[in-house]
Parts: C-alpha cells; structure tokens; sequence
C-alpha cells in the first residue's frame, strides 16, 4: 500500500462530496463514490506519473479525472 496524505481543504471537499451525493443518490452510491476516491488516490500515489500535468494547480502537481458524470434535466414540455 503507497501511502498518500489529503490537505485539510481536500479532506473537507470530500465530506461535502459525501454528503451531497448521500442526500441526493442515497448512502450506497456516497460509500461507493468515496471508495472510488481511495481507489485512484492509492493508485496515483503507487504510480505518480500516471496522472497528467496540473500546472494550473501548481507547478508539479499531476492528476487525473475520476468518474466523469454528466447530469441533464429534461425540456419542459409547452402545451398550447
């Protein structure tokens, strides 16, 4: 197991990522959403230069895309 530590600030966005998707998919989907988090946090920090460049984070940091959702509403139907 590569070892890997979150800032306070990424720590705090999970706990807000839990507890939106918990309210609004239900607690399953938040546990497998965190898990999915650990997941590619063990893998990057296993293989760090997997993740692409991040410069616009910061000057060395490297990253990479995790569950890509998208989430779309339907047209409201007008009735004449």
């Amino acid at each position: 197991m590569a070892e890997y530590k979150l800032s306070q600030r990424a720590t705090d966005n999970l706990v807000e990522i839990y507890a939106y998707t918990e309210l609004n998919l239900g607690r399953y989907q938040a546990n497998a959403y965190i898990a999915g988090f650990d997941d590619i946090f063990e893998l990057l920090a296993q293989f760090p230069h997997m993740g692409r460049e991040a410069k616009d984070l910061q000057a060395g940091f490297r990253g990479s895309v995790f569950n890509r959702t998208t989430s779309s509403t339907p047209k409201k139907q007008t009735s004449f």
